[in-house]
């Protein structure tokens, strides 16, 4: 017979990890290095999530990021993992020649895979964060939303 457990044995239940972070309060004039030494420059947040954080970023480092900008930033803690499996994704298996390979072979027009621009570590307000940079694929304005997509 099947050993039973005892009416008085302890159950432990599992704490979930932290997963939300807020990255250091950035007041819009940041400026970060990639691994090739390109500057970007920080701009508003526009998202959160269990990994960190997503700004709007620009690679001209003289003026302040407009709404309008083609580049995001997503960063999260140098100790976290996710962005960097996502960037090592991205290195690997979804290189801008190996994408257009893809869709020359398949005959498709469009593929929902972006790339990157850039990565890189930095360190603001004495925390060590990790970036990748990457294209904005959307618009602020549902009824644009497809025109980025074209």
């Amino acid at each position: 017979m099947a050993p039973r457990f005892c009416d008085n044995m302890t159950i432990h239940k599992r704490k979930s990890p932290v997963t939300s972070f807020k990255a250091p309060d950035l007041r819009g004039a940041e400026i970060i290095s990639d691994v090739t030494t390109k500057k970007w420059r920080l701009g508003k947040a526009i998202g959160v999530g269990a990994f960190g954080q997503i700004f709007l970023a620009s690679d001209d480092i003289l003026k302040p990021v407009s709404p309008d900008t083609s580049f995001i930033v997503k960063m999260e803690p140098y100790t976290s993992g996710p962005l960097f499996v996502e960037r090592n994704f991205y290195l690997r298996a979804a290189k801008t020649d190996t994408i257009q390979e893809y869709m020359q072979s398949k005959k498709v027009t469009r593929l929902g895979v972006p790339h990157i621009y850039s990565f890189g570590t930095c360190f603001l307000r004495d925390v060590h964060m990790r970036f990748i940079v990457m294209p904005k694929v959307w618009s602020q304005h549902p009824v644009n939303a497809c025109e980025t997509w074209q």
